[in-house]
């Protein structure tokens, strides 16, 4: 019996859907791509006479563009990697006794992380009493959107990406 093999095949993007992304023409897609040809080696190729482009390619063009298209997809594809990069750390990190990794370099999506207090241990119930104590001095809304504020701008300073740009509001949801 053979053993049954899992590939990815990454998905590419023509330069009509990096326009719609970016909120540029095709044509501006083309003068970035002329522009900065050394920066794009080998993140584009050629499908007979369409232009495809990785992943890796839509995140460059993203750089480079000057859209505000462009800025909110830099900041989205910025959280997104945060969190796969996150995940995987994770991941590795509850497999203390194997030798293999379950990084592939193709991660695209969160690993379930098993939680340390589902077992009713001795923190079961500490996320609830520590909810309940701020719950119980915080009494408006705007004290609660400040403090997720501050707890999001933490966690990026603490990742080393407090200072590139991340609208903190948008990210909340706010």
């Amino acid at each position: 019996m053979s053993e049954m093999v899992t590939m990815s095949v990454p998905k590419t993007y023509s330069n009509k859907e990096i326009a719609s992304i970016l909120g540029c023409s095709e044509e501006y897609v083309r003068q970035l791509k002329n522009r900065n040809e050394e920066a794009l080696i080998g993140l584009w190729g050629k499908d007979g006479t369409k232009t495809e482009w990785t992943q890796e390619g839509l995140d460059k063009l993203a750089e480079l563009a000057n859209t505000l298209e462009a800025k909110e997809y830099r900041a989205s594809a910025l959280a997104r990697r945060t969190a796969e990069a996150i995940a995987v750390d994770r991941a590795e990190l509850n497999c203390p006794d194997s030798q293999d990794s379950p990084r592939t370099g193709q991660e695209v999506s969160a690993y379930e992380i098993p939680s340390p207090t589902a077992k009713g241990g001795r923190y079961a119930d500490l996320p609830e009493k520590v909810g309940t104590a701020i719950g119980n001095r915080i009494l408006d809304n705007d004290g609660l959107k400040r403090m997720d504020k501050a707890a999001a701008m933490t966690l990026l300073k603490a990742a080393n990406l407090g200072d590139i740009g991340i609208d903190i509001d948008a990210l909340l949801g706010n």
